[in-house]
């Protein structure tokens, strides 16, 4: 048992820490399309961040429609959206269209590769328009990533794929999930609260690689699935 409560127990302290964080009024760094901010795009203020990082930069995101793909390196790293519906993060990519041809950035609208992440109130969107392939819009291999107050949206599979599937810990709260087939899928422990899920294909909407350690668990309480007819 005292296997089983330990990464729990981190987990909860990492919520603690990365989703006060999120919440508070802090901020660093802000981007604003219009000029009235530090930085005109996502990528400029994430390029700017140092590699090594050892506390939390809160980067504050102003309203409007980012057509940007990012990649974040480095640790402690909060995006923070000026409203939910209004801060809007969205690219168009296939996953087999990246496998075809590589960039560095990744394979999803958002590709998280440092720990400690955070994404708070937002859209982040994948806008390629068929329904069913792979269409990452969140990935991260990182150690613990926070998403709340976030809408999330692909009209393909593994929309949220997160996969460290070693030591990933990863928790979602009050946010609105869309995809096809196991849109959400994490490897490692998950605890999903408050939140909406809508499969946009008679497919599976959820699933779980656990095979690492028997204890790795995706929770889900307090939430609503819906989506076309038969999908389970």
């Amino acid at each position: 048992m005292r296997y089983l409560r330990r990464p729990c127990l981190r987990l909860i302290a990492v919520l603690l820490l990365t989703g006060g964080a999120a919440i508070c009024g802090h901020v660093d760094i802000v981007v604003d399309q219009k000029g009235g901010g530090d930085y005109q795009t996502i990528t400029a203020a994430i390029e700017a961040l140092p590699m090594f990082a050892y506390q939390r930069t809160v980067i504050f995101i102003r309203n409007g429609v980012y057509e940007e793909k990012l990649r974040i390196d480095q640790n402690y790293v909060t995006l923070r959206g000026e409203s939910r519906d209004s801060t809007i993060i969205r690219y168009s990519i296939l996953r087999s269209a990246w496998d075809e041809q590589r960039d560095p950035i990744g394979p999803a609208v958002i590709n998280i590769n440092g720990d400690d992440a955070v994404l708070d109130q937002m859209t982040i969107e994948n806008t390629q328009p068929e329904i069913g392939p792979h269409a990452f819009t969140v990935f991260g291999t990182g150690t613990r990533t926070v998403i709340t107050n976030c809408n999330i949206l692909s009209k393909g599979g593994d929309t949220v794929s997160l996969w460290n599937y070693k030591e990933g810990m990863y928790y979602h709260a009050n946010c609105y999930f869309a995809g096809a087939v196991d849109f959400v899928c994490p490897r490692g422990w998950c605890f999903i609260r408050d939140s909406q899920f809508y499969e946009v294909k008679p497919t599976a909407a959820l699933w779980h690689a656990g095979h690492f350690d028997p204890e790795q668990k995706l929770v889900v309480v307090n939430s609503n699935f819906d989506g076309v007819e038969g999908f389970y």
